[in-house]
């Protein structure tokens, strides 16, 4: 396998073009695969109905056959299958894309499905992890191989893959900073069928994504937590959300980088819940300028394990580790009916910003399950010491990113069920509120790809920083993927926009 070192890694795919894609097409492929011996799940199998969806089942795209290769040469040879139809590909992880992409974001695509990349080891603080593994997977194989980890999200059903690519934000990311940050080399299976290993400098801090390619596995820098580390939460009434979010912001400023948090506000009340690595004894005198501002609240704290600590945030109806690695399908686990926006804020918020939220979290839409956003702690931390000109991650002066979420049918087992229409307008109307106040102070907008928005204005700059980075970014998708193979709305195009 040959080494290369690119100097601009990507971070997503390709604008969206239109697909010859016809009958002809797809027999073919069903053909080129079978003979390939890759296993495959077509249109007329049995189990093709699950195969084909995600985390939110609001999109019903119906892929030409989901793949599950077991090893870079069988990777290789579906993507060979593929781009002799011209046909688009989508890599898919854990299947958590917030607008369907993991999937193709549009019909008659293959999705290759990298579940079967799975193994984990350790040498040298730096692991080995296969793109197919799930985040609640990764912590709990990670921490038996020794007490090691890796700075992820929350969520136990995201995966690895597409996480760690469009940037990796956890608890731990203050401190460690994001996945990507920590992202040693990585094998990538390139749109040509070729097998290679990208590599990047510590220094140099790159950012990695699939606009070229299918990730099948990484090496990551991993850290191990002390033994005894301290979660908390600090529940406030709603009607204190001012002086709870000033609080917050205060904190904010001087925040020491061994706690991570988040704050979760909806209807019902706000909770600001993290993770401190250390001790309980000390936790008083790290939260204090929080907790000494914030109005009256209840407060739980516990001491534990690093990964009892994991598995309390992942909020799992479990107090059994061992169901961090055994998870389900995440269509069993967390499926549900959503729409989510994001912003990156460079200062802390304002009056009107806060206020602007309560308005609408204080009146949810109908037919709603839950709606609400979670402020994450971007600031003070090591994620921003990286230039923002050094990486295809440009977000590197947020303070504060905020996640707008409305969800109705949690965990519906039912595909295909029409739109919360109340619940998608509420969202529109609160989002565009929010983003002209944030213009107020800060221009253009910077949004988490993450957390994609097939309706986010001008998604080139929002994501990825503008026209001179998208010029990076297309010189390098030009060279590894000119036939455009690895192709999604709201991504990088092949061609340099004007």
């Amino acid at each position: 396998m040959k080494s290369i070192k690119l100097l601009y890694l990507v971070v997503a795919g390709v604008i969206s073009t239109s697909t010859l894609v016809n009958g002809d097409v797809g027999s073919d492929l069903l053909k080129c695969l079978e003979a390939a011996k890759v296993e495959t799940v077509g249109p007329s199998d049995p189990g093709f109905v699950d195969a084909r969806y995600g985390y939110d089942l609001r999109y019903t795209y119906k892929p030409l056959a989901v793949v599950y290769p077991a090893s870079n040469a069988e990777v290789s040879a579906a993507i060979k299958c593929a781009a002799a139809g011209n046909v688009a590909i989508a890599p898919r992880s854990g299947g958590h894309s917030y607008e369907g992409y993991s999937i193709g974001g549009a019909d008659s695509s293959l999705v290759i499905d990298l579940k079967k990349f799975s193994t984990v080891s350790v040498k040298n603080n730096i692991a080995t992890i296969g793109g197919g593994l799930r985040l609640g997977q990764v912590y709990y194989r990670l921490f038996n191989a020794g007490g090691y980890a890796v700075p992820g999200g929350t969520c136990p059903t995201v995966g690895i893959g597409g996480h760690s690519l469009g940037g990796g934000f956890g608890l731990f990311s203050r401190k460690y900073g994001l996945m990507a940050d920590n992202i040693v080399s990585a094998d990538i299976v390139l749109a040509n069928g070729t097998v290679t290993t990208t590599s990047a400098s510590q220094k140099s801090r790159f950012s990695l994504g699939g606009s070229y390619g299918v990730v099948t596995n990484f090496k990551f820098n991993v850290f191990q937590p002390p033994a005894k580390v301290t979660t908390f939460s600090y529940d406030i009434k709603a009607k204190d959300y001012l002086k709870a979010v000033k609080a917050y912001n205060a904190w904010s400023a001087t925040a020491s980088r061994d706690v991570g948090v988040e704050m979760y506000w909806d209807k019902g009340g706000i909770s600001l819940y993290g993770t401190y690595l250390g001790p309980k004894s000390k936790l008083a005198s790290v939260m204090n300028t929080f907790v000494s501002n914030a109005p009256a609240h209840t407060a739980d704290i516990k001491e534990s394990s690093f990964l009892e600590a994991i598995l309390r945030w992942t909020y799992l109806d479990s107090t059994d580790l061992k169901d961090l690695d055994r998870l389900p399908d995440s269509k069993v686990q967390d499926s549900r009916y959503m729409k989510g926006k994001s912003l990156m804020y460079k200062n802390t918020l304002s009056d009107e910003d806060i206020n602007i939220a309560n308005k609408w979290l204080s009146k949810p839409p109908t037919g709603s399950t839950a709606s609400y956003i979670i402020i994450d702690l971007w600031g003070q931390s090591k994620i921003n010491e990286v230039s923002p000109n050094a990486s295809a991650f440009v977000h590197r002066t947020t303070t504060f990113a905020i996640e707008y979420i409305t969800e109705w049918g949690n965990n519906a087992k039912v595909y295909n069920k029409p739109d919360c229409k109340q619940c998608l307008q509420w969202m529109n109307n609160f989002f565009d509120e929010a983003r002209t106040a944030y213009l107020k102070r800060q221009s253009p907008v910077e949004a988490y790809q993450n957390y994609i928005d097939k309706d986010m204005v001008d998604y080139r700059t929002a994501y990825y920083g503008g026209n001179s980075n998208i010029k990076k970014l297309s010189t390098v998708k030009s060279a590894y993927d000119p036939q455009n193979v690895f192709r999604f709305p709201q991504s990088i195009p092949v061609k340099s926009p004007v």
